[in-house]
């Protein structure tokens, strides 16, 4: 699936032909991102809404009307997990009923993208003083700790027991983590490039 300001797209013969569904549900929006799972896509975007496919058919879609502008979502298994503008990060098993989560937490940043794996949830933000936050699955309980660099963190993935971040701004542009399993698990972070 892609999305645009005003349109989604499918395909379904690996992305060489696109078509645009027809359904009277959607409502033009800035779509920022979508994510997949348990049969079903769920997309996410500015203007307080989130929208979620039929399961297995991403051609009928159902909106839900929550606050916020959400720029980023990930799924892990279980749950779909999205961040947004203003400290806000929502959790749905289902991609219809979204709860709050952890929000004690976040403080107001506006957190760009959110990621899974390894176990671990992990959303980086562009400001505020605190620009990572990050839960161990299957916990509603979440950790805000500082960057190695204030910069406008962007984006962030992970692979190969590693999440890598990268920045808009700054000296050091790129951030990474290990992550160490002990009794006390914790994401160690250290900035390089």
């Amino acid at each position: 699936n892609i999305l645009t300001e005003i349109r989604m797209a499918t395909s379904s013969d690996g992305g060489l032909n696109w078509s645009t569904p027809y359904d009277t549900n959607i409502i033009y929006s800035s779509w920022v991102d979508v994510a997949y799972g348990d049969g079903k896509f769920v997309a996410v975007g500015f203007g307080a809404m989130m929208y979620s496919s039929t399961p297995d058919v991403a051609l009928s879609w159902t909106g839900v009307n929550v606050s916020g502008s959400w720029k980023s979502i990930t799924y892990d298994g279980g749950y779909f997990v999205a961040v947004a503008d203003n400290g806000r990060l929502g959790y749905s098993t289902d991609g219809i009923s979204w709860y709050t989560a952890g929000a004690q937490a976040l403080e107001t940043n506006e957190w760009e993208q959110i990621t899974y794996g390894g176990g671990y949830f992990v959303a980086v933000s562009k400001d505020g003083t605190n620009r990572i936050v990050y839960a161990i699955e299957g916990e509603n309980d979440w950790n805000i700790i500082a960057a190695p660099e204030q910069n406008s963190w962007l984006s962030v993935a992970y692979g190969e027991g590693r999440f890598v971040a990268t920045g808009g701004s700054g000296t050091n542009r790129v951030m990474y983590s290990n992550i160490v399993d002990v009794p006390n698990r914790y994401v160690d972070v250290s900035s390089g490039g």
